[in-house]
């Protein structure tokens, strides 16, 4: 059994590697600023809430479409998407990763399917 999102000792080294070139963080640090401020308008343009992120991720509230994070987690899950649900005292919210623009789409287009739009 292995924990989610896990990384392997490559990765690591890669990583550690791509944080070594300040060219090439800069440049997905700037891609990550323009995904996550689109991601935050098109999920707020569901209804749902976006907390202000500086992150690589987002901290959505669903509620004011009536889910918990629990149920938008299991929606989104079988459409192939993973989201993280918060715990108490945040189980109205989810956390969404910023990915590349495609994987993104795919999950605005699940999040539309599930939370309406």
């Amino acid at each position: 059994m292995r924990a989610p999102f896990n990384v392997n000792a490559l990765a690591q080294r890669a990583a550690l590697a791509a944080l070594g070139d300040p060219a090439h963080v800069a440049k997905y640090v700037a891609l990550n600023g323009v995904e996550r401020a689109r991601m935050g308008e098109r999920l707020e343009a569901l209804g749902l809430a976006v907390a202000p992120s500086q992150a690589n991720f987002l901290l959505v509230d669903v509620r004011p479409r009536g889910f918990t994070g629990a149920q938008v987690y299991d929606a989104l899950l079988s459409k192939g998407v993973i989201v993280r649900p918060m715990p108490p005292p945040l189980e109205g919210f989810v956390r969404i990763t910023i990915g590349l623009e495609t994987w993104n789409d795919r999950l605005l287009e699940a999040a539309t399917e599930v939370c309406g739009g």
